[in-house]
């Protein structure tokens, strides 16, 4: 025979209430198995109606939250950049904006500089009639003197 077997067994039987730190596990001595089936749910019943006494006993949850948040700094407070403006990192959005409306004023004073009908945006001709672009005068002879000389 092998010695302290028997040890062995009795303390694994009583290992589970000695943990059970809100006595919620039936205790030792409060076995329910010599009771009759009735009597064994009465008896469960009658522990779930206290434990279910001791947890309404419970205080009741404060849902109340307090947030600080830090204090921003006005614009006027004289964080200002360069040109005036907060010195605040920009937004992409606002970035987007306005380097979109700068690329509109830039192509507007383009267009500007156009004649009118390529700011209307006219078809161009098809066939261009030399003779009606060529200067008259006193600066055609001229011109058609240096062309012959070269």
């Amino acid at each position: 025979a092998t010695p302290g077997r028997s040890s062995v067994t009795g303390s694994v039987a009583g290992s589970v209430a000695s943990r059970d730190a809100f006595g919620i596990n039936l205790e030792e001595g409060g076995d329910l198995m010599g009771l009759h089936p009735s009597q064994q749910r009465r008896q469960q019943k009658a522990r779930s109606a206290a434990l279910a006494g001791q947890l309404a006993g419970l205080p009741a949850p404060a849902h109340e939250y307090s947030i600080v948040m830090p204090e921003m700094p006005d614009e006027a407070d004289g964080m200002e950049g360069e040109e005036g403006e907060c010195a605040r990192e920009e937004d992409a959005l606002d970035r987007h904006e306005r380097e979109g409306a700068e690329e509109a004023a830039a192509l507007a004073a383009e267009v500007a500089t156009r004649s009118s009908a390529l700011q209307r945006e006219l078809p161009r001709p098809l066939v261009v009639n030399r003779e009606l672009l060529a200067p008259r005068g006193d600066e055609a002879a001229a011109l058609e003197a240096a062309e012959k000389l070269q």
